[in-house]
């Protein structure tokens, strides 16, 4: 499993990526940065688990910014805008999903915020059967037009626990 710091340079470095570039000549725009706790920014996660709960792909949709990118977890193919990200919802909201954060760390950035962590997804199927899904995620949020919006959605599956501590166990001298 990758460690959060390390998540968070990734989500930080697609963050500046990004960004709008602008001729080295071009006077830099007067920026001012739209102020957001980290319970706001915990609060923008419970808003899209709660669009979840409604059952509605363009309510899920509505969540993220026109060009967005979703890295699914349960797709093996990144969607790409508001409108390919609805369908890939439109699909995966009959399994009533509803998520659980476990572990998360947020970092606010001028008009910029990253949460980043591990969740639990619980899933049910037409038969009613249930299951929970160990997920680390991260989502980038990025305040455009007024609104925080989910600028990068990633998601994957936990298949098994970090192998980096029991390998360093098994390395270090017996005492």
């Amino acid at each position: 499993m990758r460690t959060l710091p390390g998540a968070i340079a990734t989500a930080l470095a697609i963050a500046a990526l990004a960004t709008e570039a602008r001729p080295a000549s071009a006077a830099p725009p007067v920026r001012r940065c739209a102020p957001i706790t980290w319970s706001g920014v915990a609060a923008l996660f419970d808003r899209w688990n709660a669009s979840l709960a409604g059952h509605d792909a363009s309510r899920v949709a509505a969540n993220y910014a026109p060009d967005a990118l979703l890295l699914p977890a349960y797709a093996s193919t990144p969607r790409a805008g508001r409108e390919a990200i609805r369908d890939y919802y439109a699909a995966l909201l009959p399994l009533a999903p509803h998520a659980r954060v476990v572990q998360r760390t947020i970092k606010v950035r001028c008009n910029v915020a990253l949460d980043v962590g591990v969740m639990s997804m619980h899933l049910t199927d037409s038969g009613g059967v249930e299951s929970t899904v160990a997920t680390q995620y991260s989502f980038v949020y990025e305040f455009r037009d007024g609104r925080w919006v989910v600028a990068h959605d990633h998601a994957s599956v936990i298949q098994r626990e970090d192998p980096v501590p029991a390998a360093a166990a098994a390395a270090a001298p017996a005492q």
